[in-house]
């Protein structure tokens, strides 16, 4: 779009040089670079809709075997790529003139995925799910009620490589519900 617009300007600015106003290339200049910003602006705001959509279970899942588990949902239309996720303890600490967040990152057994298949509701495999499990015992050692539990994901597009960070916070231990969660794109723990 740029190279057309420039050519644009080049035949508009020697047509005008031809009529010989000198302030009329000036305008189509500015006309030129002006269509190009905004061409370019359609262009990114098209291809900025082509983010990941992740949704993240509201609460924490603990199973029978001590794990905690958080699970995500890619809703998009396509697959989202890149993946990386983390889980950290934040505990504000006073200090002079304000306070700051103390952040304690919390191993997952797996915090990289290279692909999380796009959103089909007829996948038999559910491959648009997947659960991140730690094997922390978040209960013992979130101990401070002003503490609070936030992971964090990243994805990419696959077709834009556009990314986004997406992001649940669990303020209370009341945010993790004993039980599994239930198959599929559903949150229910059972």
């Amino acid at each position: 779009a740029f190279f057309l617009n420039v050519n644009v300007i080049i035949c508009l600015g020697l047509s005008i040089i031809k009529e010989g106003g000198m302030e009329t290339i000036a305008q189509a200049i500015g006309i030129g670079i002006f269509s190009s910003f905004l061409a370019s602006l359609v262009y990114l705001s098209f291809l900025s809709l082509l983010r990941p959509k992740i949704l993240i279970s509201p609460k924490i899942s603990k199973s029978e075997s001590g794990n905690y588990v958080i699970k995500v949902i890619n809703k998009s239309k396509r697959d989202a790529v890149d993946i990386q996720a983390e889980l950290c303890l934040l505990t504000p600490i006073n200090v002079p003139k304000g306070q700051i967040w103390k952040r304690r990152k919390i191993p997952l057994s797996t915090s990289k995925l290279m692909v999380l298949r796009k959103f089909d509701k007829k996948d038999k495999d559910a491959l648009y799910a997947f659960r991140f499990t730690t094997q922390i015992n978040l209960e013992e050692i979130w101990n401070d009620k002003h503490s609070y539990l936030r992971f964090r994901l990243f994805a990419r597009d696959e077709v834009s490589s556009f990314g986004k960070v997406f992001e649940q916070k669990y303020y209370t231990k009341s945010d993790i519900i004993e039980g599994s969660f239930a198959f599929g794109d559903s949150f229910d723990i059972n």
